[in-house]
């Protein structure tokens, strides 16, 4: 997955007895890299559950490479669990650290490397893609 974006909140219901695996923009990611994308909605849940739940902000189970992402919503974790360790780049937008500007760029520079022919803009509250 290269290059996307999601801002719409993420509810989920967890089922007593299913694994669940939720973000707010991936739920579970088991093979395809993920690069320069970010999530905004807020991620909630109701209900419990005996096995394995794992919820983040941007993913909820990775375990493969995830470069230059982002998320800003109620999560403190952005990735519930992540299989393969530090071989991801996953960070919070808090408006002070890490802004917006600091995120586009750092996605543009991601989609640059990998010869993408798509960049972020900056022109409003959160980043838009155009092709260039």
């Amino acid at each position: 997955m290269t290059a996307c974006y999601a801002t719409g909140n993420v509810t989920l219901e967890i089922a007593p007895i299913n694994n669940i695996d939720v973000g707010g923009a991936v739920g579970f990611n088991g093979g395809s890299r993920i690069l320069a994308c970010y999530a905004t909605g807020n991620v909630t849940s109701t209900g419990s559950s005996t096995v394995n739940v794992y919820i983040g902000g941007f993913c909820g189970y990775n375990s493969t490479t995830v470069t230059a992402c982002y998320w800003k919503n109620n999560k403190e974790q952005g990735i519930g669990y992540n299989k393969v360790g530090t071989d991801t780049e996953v960070t919070k937008v808090d408006g002070t650290d890490v802004t917006w500007q600091k995120a586009v760029d750092a996605m543009n520079t991601a989609l640059q490397n990998a010869g993408s022919e798509w960049r972020y803009e900056l022109n409003g509250a959160l980043p838009t893609l155009r092709k260039q």
